[in-house]
């Protein structure tokens, strides 16, 4: 018989603040004035700067900052 190791991780997601409004599915994003926290981008173009792509919806109603977002995250 051969013996079977699983090896398991658990995957967080990032780190988004409010600084370019909410987010929704889809939205692209880049890195904030924040360290590590991501925000939305401006427009919808990936550009060089592009860090993500949202793959949820986040509504900031008290304003703190949100994570375990999930995201694509397509920066090289």
């Amino acid at each position: 018989l051969s013996e079977v190791k699983e090896n398991f991780k658990n995957i967080n997601g990032i780190k988004v603040c409010n600084e370019g409004g909410n987010i929704e599915t889809g939205d692209l994003l880049v890195t904030s004035s924040k360290p590590g926290i991501f925000m939305k981008q401006s427009d919808d173009i990936i550009r060089s700067y592009t860090a993500a792509k949202s793959g949820q919806n986040v509504t900031f109603t008290d304003g703190s900052d949100k994570e375990n977002i999930y995201c694509f995250m397509i920066c090289g």
